[in-house]
């Protein structure tokens, strides 16, 4: 993997949510925010926050996954004029792709990760600078992987990178969704582990 993308596409990447955010904040209101977030927990969902681990997923999943037609995609309509080929390839690679967990398998720091999809069972590099530069072999990352121009980029990556103690149950139990349910299927597993983890790391005794 010795491809460096040129530096216009990854910084169009690293903002491309926050952009689309604020369009979505500004022609749509709270409202559909709101309404994403009631279907994103299926049932009573609790206090509408902005904490890390609401912005990990949510906000990502809300721009570029939820509803027949995604905010993304009325963000490419509405702003057609002020952006160009990079931003459309991008957002239309964001809303093809859904969440997953993925394995890592080889790390070339500060550039990209080897990494394969544990359940739609494809692998590839993919550009991460920052997370390169922390993961490690056996490291499980829940994010969308999306392809633009023929490469791989990581966006909306969880935070908290999940053992590979767990790649059993990952394997095991989110294979079992289908259609557009499924990746909210992946998405409930992914709390549920880190739920897990959280527990685990509170009973740690104090070093």
């Amino acid at each position: 993997m010795n491809i460096i993308p040129h530096p216009i596409l990854t910084k169009q990447i690293d903002s491309m949510t926050g952009r689309v955010l604020a369009f979505a904040r500004k022609h749509h209101g709270p409202g559909r925010e709101r309404e994403a977030w009631v279907d994103f927990f299926r049932s009573v969902p609790p206090p509408y926050s902005e904490s890390p681990l609401f912005r990990d997923i949510f906000l990502p999943w809300y721009l570029y996954s939820w509803g027949p037609s995604p905010v993304a995609m009325t963000y490419i309509e509405k702003t057609r004029t002020s952006h160009g080929a990079i931003t459309r390839a991008v957002v239309e690679g964001a809303t093809r792709t859904m969440y997953s967990f993925h394995l890592v398998q080889e790390v070339r720091p500060g550039h990209a990760v080897l990494l394969r999809d544990e359940i739609e069972s494809t692998e590839g590099w993919a550009i991460g600078r920052r997370c390169s530069r922390t993961l490690v072999p056996g490291d499980i990352v829940f994010s969308k992987v999306i392809e633009a121009f023929g490469l791989r980029f990581l966006l909306g990556t969880a935070s908290t990178v999940i053992p590979k103690f767990y790649l059993s149950e990952i394997r095991r139990e989110a294979r079992s969704g289908q259609g557009q349910g499924a990746e909210l299927q992946r998405i409930n597993l992914y709390y549920k582990i880190l739920g897990e983890i959280l527990v685990q790391e509170e009973a740690m005794p104090f070093k």
